[in-house]
């Protein structure tokens, strides 16, 4: 069965929860989501609260989370930094 989902980078201006929610209103069944630490949802430091309220979003709304897209600083070939990542 084909599932439709949509990565937060079309959807900058939102938080992960917003952006959740909206792809429940339109009829998506997924978000990807990104880890990063510029204009994100998560960073390699988002506390465990943080975490667990944008998993409750995804269970509460019904939506996957198909993928978590990590982005390194960019541009960057630090060792350090890709195996923070």
């Amino acid at each position: 069965m084909l599932k439709l989902s949509f990565t937060t980078m079309a959807t900058p201006n939102l938080t992960g929860i917003e952006a959740i929610q909206i792809a429940r209103k339109l009829g998506y069944q997924g978000v990807d989501i990104r880890l990063s630490d510029c204009s994100c949802e998560l960073t390699v430091d988002s506390s465990s609260k943080e975490i667990a309220l944008l998993r409750y979003a995804f269970e509460a709304e019904g939506i996957l989370l198909p993928s978590l897209l990590c982005y390194n600083e960019i541009p960057s070939d630090d060792v350090f930094s890709w195996q923070k990542m």
